[in-house]
């Protein structure tokens, strides 16, 4: 019996892996992101504020637009006078997470001029699709004249899902994203080592915060206050997990809300604090800029340069540049990184490992239900509490193997634990199946009368089997 159990077990494992790897309708992808974008809200408490003094963000906001020319795309001239001032604040290299692909108002080579005699390294944003190696070429082009005063960094990307992708080849050119363009001006800066395009191939797993920077909620005019995180990191990231048990009670505009920070994790300011009269000599602007990296973008109503933050919500894109910048600093080449794939294929040796303990966990599963859940009635009391007992081992077993699978995992390939929550929901799914029948079969213990009754003992069973040799006998 247990053979023909076993068999069909496999089968079974079997049929429900091919489900889970074809991932029919893309619901497996979608479950994916979701459950990534959750593990990640949970462990933002983790995330250190070493670096949170290094980088501030500027947003060319409605409130710089309605002071300035009123005027959008915002005029040459007007980003002339933000790098100027931004140079006199003394700050560190300075990128504008702006598409400039034609001319669009007077003032274009005083823009240029300042680009050229900037005080700090510029990036500037670039599309690679835009970005031809043609029109970089072009003495003709807009992008030709900006690509010779400043370095570009890439800003959009396709392939690689809500990932941020480092380094990758793109219409026969390298491309370099501006997270890693800034950090590596960055590293020269501060004595530190960070060349070489193969130590950062993978698409990083950008890891948010739940902090903010200490002076944000009286720099930044916030319709709400920022929500400071209180408690120890592991208190924050269970009250954000058991605020997510009871999604299904609230309305959605309470489930946006729950567990979101209004203030994002970098120091942010609007560019007209750099505009306003006297700027140059306030010491508190001038903190919060010198030696800093300095990230301008824009924060515009309508505009659909966004991103959806698991704990912010949704932010300026130019924050996913940032915090990008800022996994940089703290972890370098080690940063969180999506899983690589085998050449050509569409999966890679994460993806096998985790197909083969899905397999062994669903054979389990099958097996166990087999073997004991659907003969239960043949079972007394006694056996029920042995096979349950003998489930709860081996799932503590398969737990173990998974759990660290998936540390060995994080700490030798850097795949991160937020890309491991698959391995996770493989021991989740089945705590259900044992859990059921150890429940069932305690209570048979306990209250005996539910049962099929007590196992008989030797001596029964004997005189049993020797009555059912006698009748065999008289037939």
């Amino acid at each position: 019996m247990f053979n023909r159990f076993k068999v069909k077990a496999v089968l079974m494992a079997l049929l429900m892996a091919a489900i889970f790897t074809s991932d029919p309708f893309g619901l497996q992808s979608a479950s994916e992101s979701h459950n990534e974008t959750l593990v990640n809200r949970y462990l933002s408490p983790f995330v250190p504020d070493t670096f949170a003094d290094q980088i501030t963000v500027v947003l060319i906001d409605e409130r710089f637009v309605a002071n300035t020319q009123d005027i959008y795309p915002v005029p040459y001239s007007d980003l002339a006078r933000v790098l100027k001032n931004l140079n006199a604040l003394k700050s560190g290299p300075i990128f504008f997470d702006i598409l400039q692909h034609y001319e669009h108002s007077p003032g274009l080579n005083r823009w240029l001029n300042r680009l050229r005699r900037s005080d700090a390294p510029v990036v500037m944003a670039s599309s690679p699709k835009f970005d031809t190696d043609a029109r970089l070429s072009d003495p003709n082009s807009l992008r030709h004249a900006i690509a010779g005063v400043s370095t570009l960094g890439a800003v959009s990307w396709d392939g690689v899902g809500y990932h941020y992708p480092l380094v990758w080849e793109e219409g026969g050119l390298v491309r370099t994203s501006a997270a890693l363009r800034l950090y590596r001006i960055w590293c020269q800066d501060n004595g530190r080592e960070c060349e070489g395009d193969a130590r950062f191939q993978e698409p990083m797993t950008v890891r948010w915060s739940n902090r903010h920077a200490p002076d944000q909620e009286r720099i930044l005019n916030l319709s709400s206050q920022c929500q400071q995180s209180k408690g120890a990191a592991y208190r924050q990231s269970l009250s954000a997990i058991f605020g997510d048990l009871a999604q299904g009670l609230l309305s959605d505009d309470d489930t946006e809300l729950s567990g979101r920070y209004p203030c994002p994790q970098i120091l942010t300011i609007s560019a007209w604090e750099l505009m306003e009269p006297g700027a140059l000599k306030d010491p508190e602007l001038r903190n919060v800029i010198e030696n800093r990296v300095v990230m301008v973008g824009y924060d515009l109503e309508g505009l659909a340069d966004r991103v959806l933050s698991p704990v912010n919500g949704n932010l300026p894109g130019v924050f996913q540049h940032a915090v990008a910048l800022e996994n940089l600093m703290l972890f370098g080449d080690q940063y969180w990184h999506k899983p690589s794939e085998f050449d050509g294929w569409g999966f890679g040796f994460f993806d096998v490992v985790s197909w083969f303990i899905e397999f062994l966990v669903l054979c389990w599963v099958f097996d166990y239900r087999m073997r004991y859940i659907e003969v239960q009635t043949e079972l007394c009391h006694e056996e029920r509490l042995s096979a349950a007992l003998s489930g709860l081992k081996q799932a503590l077993l398969f737990a173990l193997l998974t759990f660290g699978t998936a540390m060995l995992l994080s700490s030798q390939m850097g795949i991160g634990i937020v890309n491991l929550h698959i391995l996770v929901l493989i021991v989740l799914l089945a705590l259900p199946t044992w859990c059921f029948y150890l429940v069932s079969a305690l209570r048979w213990t306990l209250l005996p009368d539910f049962s099929g009754g007590t196992c008989p003992d030797s001596t029964e069973m004997g005189g049993a089997l020797t009555t059912s040799r006698q009748g065999s006998d008289d037939d």
